[in-house]
């Protein structure tokens, strides 16, 4: 398998966009899944850089999100797979750990305050099919709340999948395989994210 590279993200702040790759690199006895990232200069950007090895260890990952305070999430395939995060401290990547919650999740979008992720789900209750959108939110004691289905407005029998979320939180972007199975590019209000919200968290 040849050089390629894909699921890019945006830091919060536009400073830097995180994507993954497979690459043959120094320090890898062979060519594997990798997320890097390049940072904004006065003119372009700079060439790519790896995160930490302490994530680039993981063999395979899918969909990158940053929050503001600089903590990492991604979807692996390690520990039977799932969405997994590594706390940004003091310029270093933790070990990282799996997010848990009331049903395994993938690409992940991470609200940047860290208050909520919205993800896509193949394991799910009987009465939905195919890949749906979920979303589920940071409660008070740090532990993250039932998974919530965004509902028929956006998720149809078809895959619903990789959301985003613009920078002035008011738009979902995701794609969906509902016009006779291409995956194209749709967008909703964030609306839906608001309503869905525990009261006590309003």
């Amino acid at each position: 398998m040849g050089e390629n590279e894909g699921n890019p993200f945006f830091s919060p702040d536009g400073r830097k966009v995180f994507f993954t790759g497979w690459r043959s690199v120094e320090g890898y006895s062979s060519a594997k899944h990798l997320i890097m990232y390049s940072e904004k200069m006065n003119e372009g950007w700079s060439e790519p850089k790896l995160v930490d090895s302490v994530i680039n260890s993981i063999s395979k990952f899918w969909q990158v999100s940053l929050a503001m305070n600089g903590n990492l999430y991604f979807c692996s395939e390690k520990d039977g797979g799932g969405i997994f995060y590594s706390r940004y401290i003091n310029g270093k990547y933790s070990l990282p750990e799996k997010v848990e919650m009331t049903i395994k999740g993938g690409t992940p979008f991470i609200a940047p305050d860290e208050s909520y992720i919205v993800f896509s789900a193949t394991e799910q209750p009987e009465e939905y099919e195919e890949i749906d959108l979920y979303v589920s939110y940071k409660q008070d004691d740090a532990a993250w709340s039932s998974a919530k289905n965004l509902g028929s407005t956006i998720n149809t029998g078809s895959i619903e999948s990789w959301p985003i979320i613009s920078p002035d939180g008011k738009y979902l972007f995701f794609t969906s395989s509902r016009r006779k199975g291409n995956m194209d590019i749709y967008w909703v209000s964030t609306k839906v994210i608001e309503e869905l919200s525990p009261i006590e968290l309003k």
